[in-house]
């Protein structure tokens, strides 16, 4: 069975949701999915961020980023029809301008399991800036200090010595 739009969301009014049933639910080329190809700098990092509900076990999300597996979430200790949130920071590695992000999920009783308020992030430039400032100010004091200190220290006297 196919994912289809709920009316059971953490946030807002809608989510999405699949009663899909058996192991060949996550199957990556023919199991139940939906996906979004997204823009990516080749290189960047990004983050997910998701939450989900389940209902009974056997339960199953996973999760592709350009066709390789990064989260594969089975049989969750977390409450029935309780959304809870899933996080994977700054390990996701766009290989092309364009990635694909894709869910599949099972749920073998054959009842629901939901995902909702799906977010990709890169990470603010202005962290890259505050670091490479951090960064360049700690190289120019230890530079100081080493040009310093090889200076004799007659040199480095500010009064003529009597």
């Amino acid at each position: 069975m196919p994912w289809f739009i709920d009316t059971n969301p953490n946030t807002g009014n809608l989510n999405i949701a699949s009663p899909c049933l058996g192991i060949g639910c996550v199957n990556p080329v023919s199991g139940a999915f939906f996906y979004q190809d997204l823009p990516t700098v080749i290189g960047q990092t990004y983050s997910l961020s998701f939450f989900a509900f389940f209902e009974g076990a056997l339960d199953e999300i996973k999760v592709t980023w350009g066709g390789v597996t990064a989260l594969d979430i089975l049989n969750p200790a977390v409450p029935d029809d309780v959304y809870a949130q899933y996080s994977i920071n700054n390990t996701l590695v766009a290989s092309s301008t364009t990635t694909r992000l894709a869910f599949f999920g099972r749920q073998d009783p054959n009842l629901n399991l939901g995902i909702d308020d799906i977010a990709v992030t890169a990470p603010e430039p202005s962290t890259f800036l505050l670091f490479a400032a951090a960064l360049l100010i700690v190289a120019g004091a230890r530079w100081r200090h080493l040009i310093w200190s090889s200076v004799p220290a007659l040199v480095r006297s500010k009064s003529p010595r009597k």
